[in-house]
C-alpha cells in the first residue's frame, strides 16, 4: 500500500502542527484575557477606591461644616447638643474605619507609576487632611460644649443659693419662753439645717465648677472668681451663725429642761404641802389608820422627790459651771423657786419644808 499522502489532503505532521498552533493562540488568548480581567479589576478597584474618597471627603465636609457650627455660644438646650455631639463623635469613630481602609488601599497604589496614582495621592493628601481638621473641631466643639454647660450649671446654681441665702440669711434668736417652745424651735432648726445641708452640696458643685472654668481659662473668668469668692463668704457666714445658733439653743434647751425639772417640784411639793396642811387628825382608829397611810405614802414620795431634788442641785452646779453667763439669765427663777436667794433645795426654804414635811408625816 503506498504511503504517499493524496492531492489535497494535509498530513498528520501538518495536522499536528495546526493543532499546535491553534492551541498556542487560544493559550494566548486566555493569557491576555487573564491579564484583561486583571488589569479591570484593578482598574475598577482604583476607581471603587476614588469613588469611595470622594464620598468621604463629602461626608467630611457635611461634618466639617456641623463641626465648626459654635452651638456651644447659644446657652438654650444644652444638654440636648452635648447628646447630639456625642452621637457624631460616635459616628466618626465608626467612619475611622473607612478612612483606614482607603489610607492603606491608597498608599498601595501611590507606591506605583502612572498618572492616575498621582492624582490618588493628591486626593489621599487632601482626605486625610480634611479628616485630622474634622476630629481637632470636634475636640474643640466638644470641650466649648462641655465649658459652657459647666458655666451655664455653675451660673444656674449660683442664683439657686444666692436666692436661698437672700430668704435665710438672717438667723432668728429667740430660744422659746419655756420647754415646749424651744422644742418646737429646735425642730424648725433641724428643718432648716436640712435645707442647709442640701445648699452646702450645691456649694461643693459650686466650687468644683468654678475650679473647672478656672483650669480651663473660661473667657469670664473674673467674674466666675467673684461669684465664688461672694456666694462662699455668704455661705461660711451663715454656717458660722448656724452653729452659733445651735449652741444657743443646747444651751437653751438645757436650762428649760432644768427648769422644768423645778417647776414640777415646786408644784409637787405644794401639792404635799396642802395635804400636810390638814387638820384633820381623825375621829376613832379607822379615819386615823387612814390618815396615816396617806402619811406613809407623803413620806415615800418625799423621799423619790428628795432624790430628784439632789439631781436638780446636780444639774444646775453642772449648768453653773459650763455656762456661768447664762444660768442667771434663763435658768435664776427656777432655782431661786426651789431655793432660796439662789440656794438649791434642801438649804433654802424649800429644803426647810421638805424636812419639815417628812417629820410631820413621821
Amino acid at each position: 500500500m503506498s504511503e504517499d499522502v493524496e492531492e489535497g489532503m494535509l498530513s498528520a505532521t501538518q495536522l499536528d502542527q495546526i493543532r499546535q498552533d491553534v492551541l498556542g493562540k487560544w493559550g494566548e488568548l486566555q493569557g491576555a484575557v487573564t491579564d484583561k480581567k486583571k488589569d479591570l479589576m484593578e482598574q475598577l478597584s482604583f476607581h471603587k477606591l476614588m469613588k469611595d474618597i470622594d464620598e468621604n471627603m463629602t461626608w467630611i465636609t457635611e461634618k466639617l461644616q456641623i463641626a465648626n457650627d459654635q452651638c456651644y455660644k447659644e446657652t438654650s438646650n444644652l444638654k440636648d447638643k452635648k447628646r447630639a455631639h456625642e452621637a457624631l463623635v460616635a459616628e466618626i469613630e465608626i467612619k475611622q474605619g473607612s478612612i483606614d481602609v482607603c489610607c492603606t488601599t491608597g498608599t498601595d497604589y501611590v507606591c506605583r507609576e502612572g498618572k492616575n496614582f498621582s492624582v490618588l495621592g493628591e486626593k489621599l493628601d487632601g482626605m486625610k487632611q480634611s479628616w485630622e481638621k474634622l476630629k481637632a473641631a470636634m475636640d474643640q466643639r466638644g470641650r466649648f460644649i462641655e465649658e459652657a454647660l459647666k458655666y451655664v450649671t455653675f451660673t444656674r446654681d449660683v442664683k439657686e443659693v444666692t436666692r436661698w441665702l437672700d430668704d435665710n440669711e438672717s438667723i432668728p434668736t429667740d430660744l422659746g419662753e419655756d420647754l415646749e417652745q424651744n422644742e418646737t424651735i429646735q425642730e424648725d432648726f433641724i428643718n432648716f439645717m436640712k435645707q442647709f445641708n442640701k445648699t452646702d452640696e450645691k456649694m461643693k458643685f459650686i466650687n468644683e465648677y468654678s475650679s473647672q472654668l478656672v483650669e480651663d481659662n473660661h473667657k469670664d473668668l473674673q467674674e466666675i472668681t467673684a461669684q465664688t469668692e461672694v456666694i462662699n463668704s455668704r455661705f461660711e457666714s451663715l454656717r458660722l451663725k448656724c452653729s452659733e445658733r445651735e449652741r444657743e439653743l443646747q444651751i437653751a434647751l438645757k436650762m428649760h429642761q432644768y427648769n422644768h425639772g423645778v417647776n414640777e417640784t415646786i408644784r409637787l411639793l405644794q401639792a404635799k404641802e396642802t395635804l400636810l396642811s390638814n387638820e384633820d387628825y381623825g375621829k376613832d382608829m379607822t379615819s386615823v389608820n387612814s390618815l396615816l397611810n396617806a402619811h406613809l405614802d407623803i413620806a415615800r414620795e418625799l423621799g423619790t422627790v428628795g432624790v430628784k431634788v439632789e439631781r436638780l442641785e446636780e444639774d444646775a452646779g453642772l449648768l453653773r459651771e459650763a455656762y456661768p453667763d447664762r444660768v442667771q439669765e434663763v435658768g435664776a427663777e427656777g432655782v431661786q423657786e426651789v431655793g432660796a436667794e439662789g440656794s438649791l433645795p434642801g438649804q433654802g426654804t424649800r429644803g426647810r419644808n421638805l424636812g419639815k414635811l417628812t417629820l410631820t408625816c413621821w
